[in-house]
């Protein structure tokens, strides 16, 4: 008889938890001990890695692409809307299971000289301008105060 591991929501967002916050300390990390510039270096190429596979797999879909986000987000526990109209889609993240998260608990030590936390600058980068350089319509909208907003043009 084989084992059966049971995967539960909480079990899932405290593995995503963890992950986020792996991230966070890396790249604070780096951009400590190697400023701004090495930083940002550094969150492209783990973008880079990441990245290949979620573009593969939307086979051209931005929508695809999208709807990625919006499960990695739901999993890891993150309040999310969905907007839609004729000309774009929008992910609403009304509270960020990641970067709320770990502003309201202090892991942020670390920022860019524009005051976003080097953390939280990678879905700009990634979900913004590599998915753009990779031939995808998307804006990626960033607030500390707000919701972020993730938008792809149809």
């Amino acid at each position: 008889m084989k084992d059966e591991i049971v995967y539960t929501k909480e079990n899932v967002n405290n593995a995503i938890k963890s992950f986020t916050d792996w991230g966070n300390i890396g790249v604070q990390f780096v951009a400590e001990r190697f400023g701004e510039e090495i930083a940002l270096e550094y969150l492209r190429k783990c973008g880079e890695a990441l990245l290949k596979p979620v573009i593969e797999n939307a086979n051209g879909s931005g929508l695809k692409v999208l709807e990625g986000i919006e499960l990695f987000h739901r999993l890891m526990g993150s309040d999310v809307n969905i907007l839609e109209d004729k000309t774009k889609k929008q992910l609403e993240i009304v509270k960020c299971a990641s970067g709320d998260r770990m502003n309201k608990t202090g892991l942020f030590t670390q920022r860019m000289e524009n005051g976003c936390p080097y953390y939280c600058f990678h879905c700009t980068m990634w979900w913004q301008d590599m998915l753009r350089e990779a031939g995808f319509s998307f804006n990626f909208y960033y607030s500390e105060k707000s919701s972020c907003i993730y938008e792809f043009i149809k």
